[in-house]
């Protein structure tokens, strides 16, 4: 279990771990805007994530699919974090 290896410090100060993201291959598409809010505004489209309900918004976000299912991510935080690659990429990470 992960907390078991996380070093303890004092509690009233902060002490950063590094880590690093695991190579997970996820796919991901545009927002598909089906629902128009009440009073104007852009349209969006609702997730139904492990954790409810979520607003996507096809200005901003991208819709992310992954081994614990669809969620919306930004768009600016996704290409800070994935890059896209070829299937013969993907194969070798298997």
């Amino acid at each position: 279990m992960m907390s078991e290896r996380v070093p303890k410090k004092d509690a009233q100060k902060p002490f950063w771990i590094k880590a690093i993201k695991k190579p997970v291959v996820v796919q991901f598409r545009e927002v598909i805007p089906t629902n128009k809010p009440l009073g104007g505004g852009e349209p969006f489209e609702t997730v139904n994530t492990g954790h409810g309900l979520a607003t996507a918004y096809p200005s901003k976000d991208f819709i992310i699919k992954d081994e614990c299912g669809e969620y919306p991510i930004r768009k600016d935080i996704f290409v800070k974090t994935y890059k896209l690659i070829t299937s013969e990429q993907e194969a070798q990470l298997k």
